[in-house]
């Protein structure tokens, strides 16, 4: 049984044809551009956290950089004041008097770790505990 279309149905079948190629084509453009712009916006969102990330990085360091250039004397009145150790402060030169042994290591340790260099040091053992004078550049 062979049956012979019409050219009328063959025309529908055409049209139809294109039709349906035409919506599979949309079809898929559509698909291409949703996956673009979502992968926009993961992008935008992505670059707004490494932007948040690299200010506060920068501010971070900011900060850092203003405590490094924060003149030694102040550093060293501040760790003093912390520890609570008493001292005199006379210009530059710091006296400490009536320590334990342990304070003066600790202030011995801090003046490493920080490269303080003093202009003068003088260290001396008395009955009532051990007295310090620093003198600082700042």
């Amino acid at each position: 049984m062979n049956y012979k279309l019409s050219k009328r149905e063959q025309f529908l079948l055409k049209s139809l044809g294109i039709i349906g190629l035409v919506a599979f084509v949309v079809f898929i453009e559509t698909k291409l551009i949703d996956g673009i712009n979502q992968s926009r916006n993961n992008l935008f969102q992505s670059l707004d956290k490494f932007n948040q990330t690299k200010q506060s990085l920068a501010q971070l360091k900011d900060y850092e950089q203003n405590i490094k250039n924060a003149p030694q004397a102040i550093k060293f009145e501040t760790f003093l004041r912390q520890e609570q150790l008493n001292f005199i402060k006379d210009g530059n030169e710091y006296a400490l008097k009536q320590l334990e042994e342990s304070a003066v290591i600790k202030i011995l340790n801090y003046c490493e770790e920080q490269r303080m260099s003093p202009t003068s040091f003088q260290l001396s053992y008395e009955t009532d505990g051990v007295s310090l004078s620093i003198a600082l550049d700042d």
